[in-house]
């Protein structure tokens, strides 16, 4: 349901450029990019909008700037849920949110850090470089058919990405949006009744697992695997279930099935795409 939902949701972002798309269309687009997931991390991203452009004749700049807007929308999201989350079982969470604020600082601010002293410098200088040679290079090449091209292809990401401000029925987005979080959180809560161990888990044991889990699925790995299972065991080591006690099981158990749904569902979609927009031969041999 929830990759269904988020295949409506994105042609809520896609309309405002013109562009009707069906549902069916945009799920088995969806789907294939969790399948190519599975093979290279992100490279879901563009895949998608290569079978929409494939399916429904959409440039795929523009597509790419409505993903990325769709993105952002799901970070905000899981923010909000970290902050719920937060406030929920603050007690439970403090100690490990606090333990990761300070590694994240460490690592961004102590020596070395990305955003050290040292390193601010060199971030600066580089601004600044890139800065300069794009001036020149805009000066020198601002007639280039290429250079044209990119601009075009850079107006089309902008284009994607400001779909969401001439959206009609933004409340419909919102719906969407909730919805497709609400299956995530249902996924892993009713997962916790198919196992003894964490048959006694309650729904904010579930909230947990579902956004310390969805850090795993952020991480670039392929679908996810391992991060998200290290993800799960963590937090439900928070409620009295350790790896060796369930945890681990757990987090097999929950990540297999995913999986399962993205191969078979994906694969379906691939057997579709191949009949339903196979070349007639005629086309093919005057190609």
């Amino acid at each position: 349901m929830s990759h269904l939902l988020r295949g409506m949701r994105w042609n809520m972002l896609i309309k405002p450029l013109g562009q009707k798309v069906s549902v069916t269309n945009s799920f088995v687009a969806v789907m294939m990019g969790y399948f190519a997931n599975m093979a290279l991390p992100r490279m879901g991203e563009v895949t998608r909008c290569v079978v929409l452009n494939r399916t429904d004749k959409i440039p795929v700049d523009k597509l790419i700037g409505t993903v990325i807007t769709e993105r952002l929308i799901d970070f905000v999201s899981l923010m909000l849920l970290v902050l719920l989350n937060l406030i929920l079982e603050f007690n439970l969470l403090k100690d490990l949110f606090s333990r990761a604020y300070i590694n994240l600082k460490e690592k961004a601010l102590g020596t070395g850090g990305i955003f050290s002293a040292q390193n601010s410098i060199y971030l600066v200088i580089i601004i600044i470089a890139v800065g300069i040679i794009a001036y020149f290079t805009h000066k020198k090449f601002k007639n280039a058919g290429f250079y044209a091209r990119i601009i075009e292809v850079l107006k089309g990401f902008l284009t994607g990405m400001k779909s969401v401000l001439k959206m009609k029925n933004k409340g419909i987005f919102l719906i969407y949006t909730f919805a497709i979080w609400l299956m995530y959180y249902l996924q892993v809560y009713i997962c916790f009744f198919a196992l003894d161990f964490t048959t006694n888990l309650g729904p904010l044991a579930a909230l947990t697992v579902l956004v310390i889990g969805s850090f795993g699925f952020v991480a670039p790995v392929q679908g996810g695997i391992g991060a998200y299972h290290i993800a799960v065991i963590t937090a439900l080591a928070l409620y009295g279930v350790t790896a060796a006690g369930g945890g681990q099981a757990f987090a097999i158990v929950a990540h297999t099935f995913q999986m399962l749904v993205i191969i078979i569902a994906g694969g379906l979609s691939f057997l579709y795409l191949t009949i339903a927009f196979r070349k007639p031969k005629n086309e093919v041999a005057a190609e």
